[in-house]
């Protein structure tokens, strides 16, 4: 097997590996998936670095190149891919849309003006009452 050969199957496995992260929907699955392709992605930068120490033929070194760069696109891809993801809320507990507990109770909230309240009784009792 040629040292092209060779270093496209390598590549190849790679590529599938970048495919796998741009195929996630979210920041904990691409996460999970760039532990698991990790080493993959090292080997690969490990045997581009060789072939790039070893290979002085001009035409293979060229060929080298062009896969090397396809895959350095691909790579850029998966790295715009994960900072377009965001991390996803954690749901709350009943389908509450606050953290609980509050400072001030949701009866303290009803019962007291807003001109009474100070900034925290305020901001505590924003889900139930709005005072600013």
């Amino acid at each position: 097997m040629s040292v092209v050969q060779e270093f496209r199957q390598t590549t190849d496995t790679a590529m599938e590996d970048l495919d796998k992260l741009l195929a996630t929907t979210s920041l904990k699955e691409y996460m999970t998936v760039m532990e698991a392709v990790a080493p993959n992605l090292r080997a690969w930068l490990a045997r581009y670095e060789e072939f790039g120490r070893t290979v002085t033929d001009k035409a293979t070194r060229d060929q080298l190149t062009e896969i090397g760069d396809q895959y350095k696109t691909l790579l850029n891809k998966a790295f715009e891919h994960q900072s377009s993801l965001k991390l996803e809320p954690q749901p709350l507990e009943g389908g509450r849309k606050w953290k609980m507990p509050r400072k001030m109770t949701r009866r303290y909230c009803k019962k007291t003006s807003c001109r009474k309240m100070g900034f925290t009784q305020k901001a505590s009792c924003r889900p139930w009452k709005n005072c600013y």
